[in-house]
């Protein structure tokens, strides 16, 4: 079973978020990132990769479709998605809500520090805005294909209210 990750900055989280997670009945873990903390969303994921365990992640803006969360973990391919709006149309480019396997992650444990930064002795990690294009290139260059599943997300984000269909 697969448990659903919460990366949220403290009072940013939607309701409508949190309600969709809680209705899923899946188990869920809330990850407080530090305000300011441009760093904290690719050292999250980095523990997230050292763990090695079934992963959905939620952004703290972004609500899944009715019985998505469910249909994700049931899920076979080690890597799936909701499309999700992010620069004027849906995306799998994303980790608004996303799964990724420990499969994966077993079978390639750097493919997180390589991509997010600290692989190197000195080297930063990535700005937040960058860990989900960095994560997912690094998946497609060793191999695999997001799985798309039906629907799209709400992105809560006024940024991309526009961009959904």
């Amino acid at each position: 079973m697969s448990y659903v990750l919460i990366p949220a900055v403290p009072g940013m989280l939607a309701p409508d978020t949190a309600d969709a997670v809680m209705v899923s009945g899946l188990p869920w873990l809330l990850d407080c990132l530090p305000p300011g903390d441009d760093q904290a969303y690719a050292r999250m994921m980095l523990a997230v990769w050292r763990q090695a365990l079934d992963v959905i992640v939620v952004e703290q803006d972004t609500v899944p479709p009715p019985g998505a969360l469910f249909g994700m973990d049931r899920c076979e391919a080690p890597w799936c998605a909701v499309p999700h709006a992010v620069g004027g149309a849906p995306s799998l480019d994303t980790l608004g809500c996303t799964k990724i396997c420990a499969e994966i992650m077993r079978a390639h444990p750097d493919l997180a520090r390589v991509a997010l930064g600290g692989f190197r002795l000195g080297e930063p990690l990535v700005h937040w805005r960058r860990v989900a294009p960095r994560l997912c290139t690094a998946l497609s260059t060793a191999g695999y294909n997001c799985h798309p599943h039906r629907g799209q997300t709400v992105h809560l984000n006024p940024l991309y209210r526009k961009a959904e269909v």
